[in-house]
Parts: C-alpha cells; sequence; structure tokens
C-alpha cells in the first residue's frame, strides 16, 4: 500500500483556497482545497519533485520552486502560473537550488533563496526575479543565509 504525503499547505489572500503539494497521483502535483474541505482538485501542473509555493498578493498566480526532473534536487527553478492553471512562466533558469519563492506586496517581482550548484564558488544567496522573468539582482546579505524569506513586514521606504 502507498503512503500518501501532502506538503507546503499556503493559504490564498482571502483565505477561501489552500494550495498544497502532493504525491497522491503520479506524476506529483500541485492540488487545491476550498478552505472549507470541499472542492479538492488537481492544479494542472506536473512536478516531478518539490514544490514550495506562493499566493501573489492579489491572488491570481502562484509561484513556485519545483524540479522538472525525476530525484534531481540539484536543478530547482521559480516558476508562475494563473490559478487557473494556464499562462506557466519559468522565472529563474540559474543552476541550482532557487527556492522559497515570495512576492513584493506589489506583486511585480519575488525574492527567493539559491543555493549554488555543489563545488561552485558562488555562495548562498537571496536573489530577485521580476514576473517576467527578465530582471534579476542579488541582495546581499553577507554571510547571514537562512531560508523563507518574508518581504511583507519590510518597509518599502529607504532608512
Amino acid at each position: 500500500m502507498m503512503t500518501m504525503e501532502n506538503f507546503n499547505p499556503v493559504w490564498s489572500p482571502n483565505g477561501s483556497t489552500i494550495a498544497f503539494y502532493s504525491d497522491r497521483s503520479t506524476p506529483a502535483r500541485i492540488w487545491l482545497i476550498e478552505s472549507d474541505g470541499t472542492n479538492l482538485r488537481e492544479f494542472p501542473v506536473e512536478t516531478s519533485g518539490f514544490a514550495d509555493l506562493s499566493w501573489s498578493p492579489d491572488g491570481k498566480q502562484i509561484a513556485f520552486a519545483i524540479t522538472k526532473q525525476p530525484g534531481n534536487l540539484t536543478d530547482i527553478q521559480i516558476y508562475v502560473v494563473n490559478t487557473d492553471g494556464k499562462g506557466m512562466k519559468q522565472l529563474t533558469n540559474i543552476p541550482g537550488q532557487n527556492l522559497c519563492p515570495k512576492w513584493f506586496p506589489d506583486g511585480s517581482e519575488l525574492i527567493f533563496y539559491h543555493t549554488p550548484v555543489s563545488g561552485s564558488q558562488s555562495t548562498e544567496r537571496l536573489m530577485r526575479v521580476s514576473t517576467d522573468g527578465r530582471r534579476t539582482a542579488v541582495f546581499d546579505v553577507g554571510e547571514l543565509g537562512g531560508y523563507f524569506p518574508d518581504i511583507r513586514r519590510q518597509s518599502r521606504t529607504k532608512r
């Protein structure tokens, strides 16, 4: 008997829907369910192994980090898709693990954590990417490292 596992549940901004990653199907997929436990549905995005999920501030898109190659956790990229499952775009193409996408409050960019390919001269860092995937930038966090950036609480004003 196969054990079914569910991972990384995240609330939609209005609290009406929960997105999560599950291996209840093959290949593993992202699933959606209403917050009252009704309307469980498979999200039409295939993944092969890992999914960090994040809803856009307006609730119209979901960003996620996945590997498209089964068992290859050294190549994880950030994607974004409309909540109807259409319009999927790959935002990063940076070798290594690109994890924990979080939206800027205005929905124009995402911040994520990048771990370079093993043996690389690069260090772990926070990065940002525009929602069209055209611009990326590095946040210099020095030796701090860390996972799960949450920028919603930070001010957009300069200090």
